[in-house]
Formats: structure tokens, C-alpha cells, sequence
């Protein structure tokens, strides 16, 4: 059974995300596991290690997701399972997300400036940049209604088809219409038309409406100014590693992205 890795550290917003994992997987009947990355931590090396043992911390945790686990199920009719794991955040995020075989990874990132931004925005940018799954990112202030519309932000590169389709398997229960934005900022010889790509995409996206923006100047202003425009429910976008597409279209720009908008970023590999 497909499924959704929930990382979460009990905060706020990260709570706040979990609404957004609980509506994706009642939709496309998805299993959740809930998981919790722990570590022992030392603020001097002189200091002896706290006598606390590593399994007090694990079985601590465990009952935590529990009792998550249990408020959910009080509500929903949902396969919840959970987990833990020692060791870095990313690190044990990603060793998770392969032990579990899961398709997602839903987590909560506060998008804000100082030590908010620092500790689960860059976890989340970690996640993105070293995780070859698709990882919804959820601001803190984000509130789920749907996902109505949602915009596509594309360099019109047929490397991207394989994420329309994904991105059409994700929404197609929600009703969902989906804006392809297209910042021009460059001369990429490798572009598609936007003819030829909206042929492409069209194929891929059968199941919801599609529109197509086209925007001058920098990328992050196109996408800004797309989402003024529209009531946007997410955001979605493309990291890849090679040649022409990752100057345009690379991890870096996705990450940005995390500070900048508050709607949930959606990153698929192309």
C-alpha cells in the first residue's frame, strides 16, 4: 500500500501539516506513517553523557506517536503506522522513507526568519535536496481547504512531463485545476514551445483542468506575481540535477521557495 512519511517534532507547525498528510491520504488511500527523529544531545564535550539511555528516549517517543496515532484514528478511518529514528533529521528522514517504500513526504516548515527558519526550514530543504521523493512542504500559517488551484511553475523542459503526471495521480481525487506558469527570464535554447509543451502536459494531466501564464522577469518574480493572482492552494516544482535544467530549475530555487511563498510547496525529481 502506498504510503506518506509524516515527519514531525510535536510543534505547532508541524501539527499544523499533519491536516494536509490526513486529507492527501483519505483521498488516494494512502497509509500514513508517523515518525520522529531523536538524538542525544551534548552541549560539552567535557560533561558527562546524561544518564537518560538512548531506549528511555526511543520508548518516550514512541508513546508520543501513539497517542497521535490514536487522536487520529478517533476521526478518520485511516492505516496509520509509526516509527522512529536515531540520528540526524535528514539522515534519518531518508533511511525511513526507504525502509517504509513510501511516496511522500509531508512535513511542516515555518517559512519565517531566525531560528524557526534555521532548524525546520532547512530540515525541509535537506529533505528536498537529498530525498528522491516528492516532498510537500507545509508553511506554518498554511490552512487546508482543498487543492482548488494549483500552480505549476515550469521552464517548459520536457524533463518536467514525468512530474505532471505525478503531480495528476497526487490531485486528481481533489477536483483540482492546475495553472502551468512559465517565467521567460532567459534565452535556454533547450526550451519547448509553449505549443509543443502544452501538448505534452496536456496528455499527462487528463484528469484536471489546465491553464496556461506565461510571465517576464526574474523566476521567483513570475512565481510570486502567479500567485497574487490566483486563490493558490500549492505551489508545485521540479529539482534536477543536470545541465541546462538545473540553472533554471535546480534544488537551490526550490529551497528558496521555501521562504518565499506561504502555500505548500509541492517538489517532485524530474
Amino acid at each position: 500500500m502506498a504510503g506518506i512519511l509524516f515527519p514531525t517534532d510535536f510543534s505547532n507547525s508541524s501539527m499544523n501539516a499533519l491536516e494536509f498528510a490526513v486529507q492527501i491520504a483519505k483521498r488516494n488511500n494512502l497509509r500514513i506513517v508517523l515518525f520522529h527523529a531523536y538524538q542525544l544531545h551534548v552541549m560539552d564535550t567535557n560533561m558527562p553523557l546524561p544518564e537518560i539511555s538512548i531506549e528511555a528516549i526511543q520508548e518516550n517517543v514512541m508513546t508520543q506517536l501513539e497517542n497521535l496515532k490514536t487522536e487520529l484514528l478517533k476521526r478518520d478511518n485511516l492505516h496509520i503506522e509509526t516509527a522512529s529514528g536515531f540520528g540526524f533529521t535528514t539522515e534519518a528522514i531518508l533511511q525511513a522513507a526507504e525502509d517504509f517504500d513510501i511516496d511522500y513526504v509531508v512535513m511542516g516548515t515555518t517559512g519565517a526568519s531566525g531560528i524557526g527558519r534555521s532548524i525546520m526550514g532547512s530540515n525541509t530543504a535537506a529533505c528536498i535536496d537529498k530525498i528522491n521523493k516528492t516532498v510537500i512542504a507545509i508553511p506554518a500559517n498554511a490552512q487546508f481547504r482543498g487543492f482548488d488551484k494549483i500552480i505549476f511553475a515550469s521552464a517548459l523542459h520536457q524533463e518536467e512531463i514525468p512530474a505532471l503526471e505525478k503531480l495528476n495521480e497526487l490531485v486528481k481525487h481533489f477536483g483540482a485545476e492546475v495553472h502551468v506558469v512559465h517565467t521567460y527570464a532567459s534565452d535556454d535554447k533547450m526550451q519547448l514551445s509553449l505549443s509543443v509543451y502544452q501538448e505534452l502536459a496536456d496528455s499527462k494531466l487528463g484528469n484536471v483542468k489546465t491553464f496556461y501564464q506565461q510571465f517576464s522577469g526574474s523566476i521567483i518574480e513570475g512565481i510570486e506575481q502567479a500567485i497574487r493572482l490566483q486563490k493558490t492552494d500549492a505551489l508545485v516544482m521540479v529539482t534536477h540535477h543536470r545541465g541546462f535544467f538545473k540553472k533554471l530549475f535546480d534544488r537551490s530555487l526550490t529551497k528558496q521557495m521555501i521562504y518565499h511563498t506561504d502555500v505548500p510547496l509541492i517538489a517532485f525529481h524530474a
